[in-house]
């Protein structure tokens, strides 16, 4: 005998729940950074107190906001993957919180995926570079030195605007730097970049 239609439903949608939560639960438990990080020290001195490259609250708040916008792991990428880079923006007080992210294709090209929480909802960007914007991105990387860098993050003031900047690559594993209202530097300059590539305006920039 076939089950009541309202049955069948209510089955459907407690599925569905189930469904979407495991994914939120899997996505609060990825490994988003190197516990190593908090071992590391920065080239950041706080009143005086020398800091880690990042400390257990930025690793949770950060690892939070990551899995807010449903983003994979960069430090848990795939060997066999292509290189990755990716810019997390998060004001502490005003402005949208932004994810920017370009990954290596196979076939050599670079696909950018942006993401955007505003008062109005959630703005989405999925495209792949024109080979223009993609050879100038390969100018700015090699012009930071971003990916022979050491992990280094700063974060000296009770509010300011998180830039966090990681990347993947074959060659030479998990690359981080992270700065809060950076000045002129490496967190800057590609920060900017990858953040000019979706059309946005970041606000505040510090």
């Amino acid at each position: 005998m076939a089950a009541p239609r309202g049955l069948v439903v209510v089955l459907f949608l407690i599925v569905l729940a189930f469904a979407l939560f495991a994914g939120w639960w899997s996505n609060r438990r990825t490994e988003y950074f190197p516990v190593g990080l908090a071992d590391e020290m920065a080239d950041c001195i706080v009143h005086g107190i020398e800091r880690p490259a990042m400390g257990p609250d930025e690793a949770e708040g950060f690892a939070d906001a990551l899995a807010d916008f449903r983003e994979p792991s960069l430090f848990r990428r795939p060997e066999r993957a292509g290189r990755s880079v990716r810019l997390t923006y998060l004001p502490s007080l005003i402005g949208d919180d932004v994810v920017v992210r370009i990954d290596a294709l196979p076939d050599g090209r670079q696909h950018m995926i942006a993401k955007r929480k505003t008062s109005g909802g959630d703005e989405m960007i999925d495209r792949v570079l024109s080979p223009a914007e993609a050879a100038n991105l390969e100018q700015v990387l090699q012009r930071t030195d971003f990916f022979s860098l050491p992990p280094s993050g700063c974060s000296p003031f009770p509010d300011g605007v998180q830039w966090i900047l990681e990347g993947w690559s074959p060659a030479t594993g998990y690359a981080y730097r992270q700065r809060q209202s950076p000045e002129p530097g490496v967190e800057r300059t590609l920060g900017l970049h990858l953040a000019g590539l979706t059309g946005w305006t970041l606000e505040p920039v510090f």
